[in-house]
């Protein structure tokens, strides 16, 4: 049964990875998360965002997700992000609740934020290829 809505930001903005992670592929929209900040983080490919105001982040909005797609992203997530709620701002400017995974330790947030073009360039396919079905 349905339950949540997940606001993505890096890796799993992507549907050929969420589905990897998740097991499928739910509708979504282009969202908006204001006063957070998408920071690269020291030796990962992946972002870790923290609430920074003045800041927004660009991202996914996942909906419909299920408690065992929930339980799925937690275990990808693991104890380096705390799953909570936030508030999303679609394109047509409706705001909608959603889940999102904040990033819990602030010694490993780079100065810069994490580059999306990088990320895709340099890091998407092993990333890809290392998070297998299982």
């Amino acid at each position: 049964m349905p339950i949540a809505q997940t606001f993505t930001y890096g890796s799993l903005m992507y549907a050929d990875i969420f589905e990897r992670v998740a097991g499928r592929v739910p509708e979504c929209s282009p969202a908006t998360l204001n006063n957070w900040r998408r920071h690269a983080l020291r030796d990962r490919t992946y972002p870790g965002a923290v609430q920074e105001l003045g800041h927004s982040i660009r991202g996914v909005l996942w909906h419909d997700i299920s408690d065992s797609e929930l339980i799925r992203l937690d275990a990808f997530e693991s104890s380096e992000y705390q799953r909570i709620e936030v508030e999303v701002t679609l394109e047509s400017g409706q705001t909608l609740m959603a889940q999102i995974y904040a990033w819990l330790n602030p010694g490993l947030l780079e100065v810069n934020d994490w580059s999306q073009d990088d990320f895709e360039k340099n890091h998407r396919p092993a990333f890809f290829a290392m998070h297998r079905p299982r």
